[in-house]
């Protein structure tokens, strides 16, 4: 397909002048980039392919967080120079403050999606991440020759919690056998985790059809088209 750039342009008028503005958001090259990484063909070496499963968990988080943030703005920006006094801290507020001012100033809060709880988890995933977190599994033998062991658990809390939830889903194996293809890292998951943020993105949409978010809604509708 054409190659097609949004220009979001903005303004409002200070002192008698007209200021004009352009934004860039950068939630969309950012799921774009990302689902070419994931689609693109890949050497079969394990180190590779989680590589691009933490790169791409990283990404989606961003992803998600600057899409949250754009349509709070959205939803509060008046064309003014005086702005709404939110907007000024959506640049320095991590997940936990956008989230609640999404929850204050739209009528359907986040925890309504059935998506959610995969955005927790996305997020978890990403806070072990961005500080470097090793991921580390444990057993513990049940008889003495060892050959009878508990089920894999994570010491740390967060990635422990994901196990969980992914166990739940089917994505992960129950098990006490320790497998390299059997981790958070699986390219299965990081699959599944890029079509929730998708399918959280699309449900938001279409539930704020009001022409504040339609330069949104058109960058979404653009980058769901490339197929990579």
């Amino acid at each position: 397909m054409d190659d097609i750039i949004h220009a979001n342009l903005g303004g409002y008028q200070k002192d008698g002048v007209w200021v004009s503005n352009q934004t860039i958001r950068l939630w969309p090259h950012i799921i774009a980039g990302t689902r070419w990484m994931l689609q693109a063909p890949k050497p079969q070496q394990t180190i590779i392919h989680r590589g691009v499963a933490m790169t791409a968990i990283n990404n989606l988080a961003v992803a998600v967080e600057g899409f949250i943030g754009d349509i709070i703005y959205a939803q509060l920006d008046t064309n003014s120079e005086i702005q709404h006094p939110v907007i000024s801290k959506l640049p320095d507020s991590s997940w936990e403050p956008k989230r609640a001012f999404y929850n204050r100033y739209f009528i359907k809060k986040l925890s309504a999606y059935s998506e959610f709880r995969s955005i927790e988890i996305l997020m978890l995933l990403r806070n072990n991440l961005l500080h470097g977190l090793s991921y580390i599994e444990s057993n513990q033998a049940l008889n003495v020759s060892g050959t009878e062991r508990t089920k894999i658990v994570s010491p740390n809390k967060k990635y422990q919690k994901a196990r969980e939830f992914f166990i739940s889903k089917g994505l992960l194996a129950d098990t006490s056998q320790m497998s390299s293809s059997e981790s958070l890292w699986k390219l299965q998951i990081v699959v599944f985790l890029f079509s929730e943020v998708s399918r959280l993105i699309t449900h938001i949409i279409v539930d704020n059809p009001e022409n504040k978010f339609l330069g949104i809604k058109s960058e979404w509708e653009m980058i769901s088209k490339i197929q990579g």
